[in-house]
């Protein structure tokens, strides 16, 4: 696993193309991974993001406002 996660946080791709086969790949790999090992893996990975509901909602709004905020000064360097 330290493998699969060196590989999705550093790889940098030069085409979309090339990334979607390296997804591919990993989601190959990991389906064929013991079943019982992965459920406990997701169990480990998605613990604490049962608000992720309500944060992602909000996390927008702010988004949204400041996006209007960076509109009005005339500019997206925010975004850049």
């Amino acid at each position: 696993w330290q493998n699969a996660d060196a590989f999705l946080v550093l790889k940098v791709f030069d085409s979309a193309e090339e990334m979607d086969e390296a997804v591919n790949r990993l989601a190959g790999e990991l389906a064929s991974s013991n079943p019982e090992a992965m459920t406990h893996l997701k169990r480990v990975l998605w613990q604490g993001t049962e608000h992720w509901d309500e944060l992602l909602k909000e996390r927008a709004a702010i988004s949204g406002k400041v996006r209007a905020i960076d509109g009005i000064a005339g500019g997206d360097t925010f975004f850049r």
